[in-house]
């Protein structure tokens, strides 16, 4: 296994250099892909939940908490799973949302959320129970 992982590296190495990408191997991986996680969290759970694009969001006081709380609920996930994040590293993150333009959001399609309603409605209904 371990010289088809080396083979595998050499030709991702190769590949990159070919096209120009330079790869940087970082050294705390499991902390990295958390970090991108609470993002994710922030951005995608607040545009879906409310329906509109990230512009809205940080427009208005209201929803702008609301994004930081989903990220630092995010972070508490984090830690919880034995990262070391920072608690307060929700506080500096919706700085970084300010670099996406104002149109950015994560829709979800009609059909999901109709789903969704149906499950709920079905699991709330004695006669579906």
């Amino acid at each position: 296994v371990g010289e088809a992982v080396e083979l595998a590296a050499a030709v991702t190495r190769l590949a990159a250099e070919l096209a120009g990408v330079e790869i940087v191997l970082c050294p705390h991986i499991r902390r990295t892909l958390w970090e991108k996680f609470v993002f994710l969290v922030g951005l995608s759970g607040t545009t879906a939940t409310a329906r509109v694009p990230i512009g809205v969001i940080r427009s208005h006081p209201l929803s702008r908490a609301f994004l930081h709380d989903r990220m630092a609920e995010a972070v508490q996930v984090t830690r919880a799973e034995g990262v070391d994040l920072p608690a307060d590293f929700a506080d500096d993150r919706p700085r970084a949302l300010e670099e996406l333009p104002n149109a950015a959001e994560v829709v979800i399609p009609n059909e999901i959320l109709e789903a969704v309603a149906c499950v709920l409605v079905c699991q709330n209904t004695p006669e579906f129970n």
